[in-house]
């Protein structure tokens, strides 16, 4: 019985990392993450629940220890720790992008790889077949062949930045960190099946690395874009001021780099992005989990020169050999890590290859008496029933929401398509379906906001004479009380999150001409996005462009001006303000402001003449004329109040105020 268990856990452990870095699935919004989350959660449950009944077999605990058992554990230690105590939305720190889950699994994953020495000889070929297959399949989408084959293949499997990896680096960086393996067993293999098996993956492995170098060159359609070290290093300084031993949570590295990336961003090609990690691992994972996970990084790399130094003083033997290749891969992976930032296969390699890496040591003790013959083997187990009952009970439980949850994101892309299609009803309640299921995901609750806020207004264009019907006064009604309220969820679920915020403002903005006190909400909820992204000029347009609607002009000038502190070279900063100064009658000032925009816009664009046009008007002291817009247009000019659309406005309830701001 125990040796059929082994077997299963094997085959598991097997079946876990060949499928991993292929696996996908397309009935979800994201094809690969939730994917391989599922897969790596599923294969981890299954080999704790071997463990568990070769426990209640045996009745004895057999562990075997590893060199990185330690700082193995400290990894997953902070991540736990700090996702419950730092992240907000603790869905996002253990499902999307769940990387809270994802270190926790791959530590598991680690050990259970150590319990079962027999699946190590088999790991480096599964890896070697999975790398070559990866490669084989991302370099036929690399070079558009699959579009080409059929019309009927999926749409996403004809997108030439299809990767089952997730993206060109995580494809990378995996096909680099198995090379050893394979280059290894080419040079000390002793059988010509294992030396073909090898050579045929490191040719495979190769071409696919050669072609995902050539197009992440920067230029290149197919090129990923990273945060940039500098921006990266101050985000992490001042993340550390504030939070220096939990860091700001796993999978939160977005919030920290809204609010903390410096000024000079501003001024990179990629201002208008918004970052969800470091330019490299370790200062995404020192600024999620802070000194407690830096500390486990520090350790790790301690163990393993301790591990290199001492097999380097060994003499050579086969174990030698094997381990000596998996410390290569470690070494190369720990230094690719230096240089990109870690996803999901890459992540869950580290910790597969760090198992390999270490010899095991056995600690077993008996935790039950067989005194008594076989009738008293249910009771001689009560020990171990009462160790293992609640596990098998938690793991229930984990299937059984985890299924709850993908049946939510299944829905919620279901909903998406429907919108596509303009079936607004039909979106609507598949929408509501998603949410009753899984309630914590944000982006559900900002989708069927703004859908309830596109209802409300499709039925106010529909009226006539700008007067609803009784029916449709209080459907209008309804609709944006409940767009409210889902983008006041959206903010409760993560209020550190500056879009969150922006998502709520954009409601408020949207029914200014239809509600009494919407104005002043908007002014609210733009104020605390802007706290959370200070320096995100757009948001500070929006912001100005609200007090201009309300003929604040004074207000909007102030926030116009800081949105061009924020980013001197943006012209449509240049542009809001030359028409707040113009309102005011500072007709000098307005001039000054719109041939600044002149000096920043291509001479051969529409925008250009839109602004040699507002600027002879305000040389002749006239009123601008409303300049009809064209494609591609980029100047928005702010608008002033628009009279109500529905008369009476509709009133508010008190439920409607924004939630209280926070900056922490």
């Amino acid at each position: 019985m125990l040796k059929v268990i082994e077997k299963i856990e094997r085959l598991t452990i097997y079946i876990v990392l060949f499928a991993l870095p292929l696996f996908i699935l397309p009935i979800f919004p994201n094809l690969y993450d939730p994917a391989k989350i599922s897969l790596l959660v599923f294969g981890v449950s299954i080999l704790l629940i071997t463990n568990l009944l070769k426990l209640l077999i045996t009745g004895k605990v057999e562990f075997k220890t590893g060199s990185f058992d330690v700082p193995v554990l400290l990894l997953a230690l902070a991540y736990l720790i700090s996702a419950l105590a730092r992240t907000p939305d603790k869905f996002e720190a253990f499902y999307a992008p769940g990387m809270a889950t994802v270190i926790i699994a791959s530590s598991i994953l680690y050990f259970a790889i150590n319990q079962n020495p027999e699946s190590k000889k088999g790991i480096p070929y599964v890896l070697l077949v999975a790398g070559l297959l990866l490669s084989l399949v991302s370099s036929l989408s690399i070079l558009n062949v699959f579009s080409k084959v059929s019309d009927d293949l999926p749409s996403y499997l004809k997108d030439q930045s299809f990767n089952p990896a997730g993206n060109l680096i995580a494809f990378l960086v995996y096909l680099l960190a198995i090379v050893p393996f394979a280059v290894g067993y080419i040079l000390k293999g002793k059988d010509m099946g294992t030396k073909f098996l090898s050579g045929i993956s490191l040719i495979g492995i190769s071409i696919g690395i050669v072609l995902a170098v050539y197009n992440l060159l920067p230029g290149k359609a197919l090129s990923v874009k990273v945060l940039d070290l500098n921006t990266s290093w101050q985000v992490y300084i001042e993340s550390v001021k504030q939070s220096p031993f939990l860091g700001v949570g796993p999978s939160n590295y977005l919030s920290a780099f809204n609010q903390f990336r410096p000024i000079s961003f501003n001024s990179t090609p990629d201002w208008q992005l918004r970052f969800v990690a470091a330019r490299n691992f370790y200062l995404t994972h020192v600024t999620e989990t802070g000194f407690v996970g830096a500390f486990a990084l520090i350790l790790l790399v301690i163990v393993l020169t301790k591990q290199i130094k001492l097999y380097t003083e060994q003499s050579r033997s086969t174990n030698f050999a094997e381990n000596s290749i998996a410390q290569v891969s470690i070494a190369l992976l720990l230094l690719l890590l230096a240089l990109f930032p870690s996803f999901l296969i890459v992540t869950v390699l580290l910790f597969v290859v760090l198992a390999l890496s270490t010899n095991e040591k056995n600690i077993s003790f008996q935790i039950i008496s067989n005194v008594g013959g076989e009738s008293s083997f249910l009771v001689s187990r009560l020990p171990v029933l009462f160790i293992i009952f609640p596990i098998f009970i938690g793991i229930a439980f984990l299937y059984f929401y985890s299924g709850k949850t993908l049946y939510a994101e299944l829905q919620y892309k279901n909903a998406l398509e429907k919108i596509v299609q303009n079936k607004g009803g039909e979106a609507y309640d598949t929408l509501r379906r998603a949410i009753q299921t899984n309630p914590y995901i944000d982006r559900y609750r900002s989708t069927y906001g703004q859908l309830n806020l596109a209802l409300a207004l499709g039925v106010i264009r529909q009226s006539q004479n700008q007067k609803l019907s009784d029916q449709d006064r209080n459907t209008v009604t309804q609709l944006i009380q409940q767009a409210i309220r889902e983008g006041k969820a959206t903010v409760s679920l993560n209020p550190q999150r500056s879009g969150n915020w922006q998502t709520l403002a954009r409601i408020y903005m949207s029914i200014i001409p239809v509600a009494k006190g919407s104005d002043e909400f908007a002014l609210q909820t733009l104020t605390q996005a802007l706290v959370l992204d200070p320096l995100d000029p757009n948001l500070r347009i929006s912001l100005g462009g609200v007090y201009y609607a309300l003929g604040r002009y004074d207000d909007a000038i102030k926030v116009f001006e800081l949105a061009v502190l924020a980013k001197p070279d943006f012209a449509n900063s240049h542009y809001n303000l030359s028409a707040a100064y113009r309102e005011k009658g500072d007709i000098e000032k307005a001039i000054s402001e719109m041939n600044g925009v002149l000096t920043l816009l291509p001479k051969d664009s529409p925008d250009y003449k839109k602004a040699q046009e507002e600027l002879a008007s305000l040389e002749k002291k006239k009123p601008a004329p409303e300049a009809e817009t064209t494609p591609g247009e980029t100047l928005t000019p702010p608008q002033k109040q628009s009279a109500p659309v529905v008369k009476p406005p509709i009133e508010l309830p008190s439920e409607a105020i924004p939630p209280a701001s926070t900056n922490e």
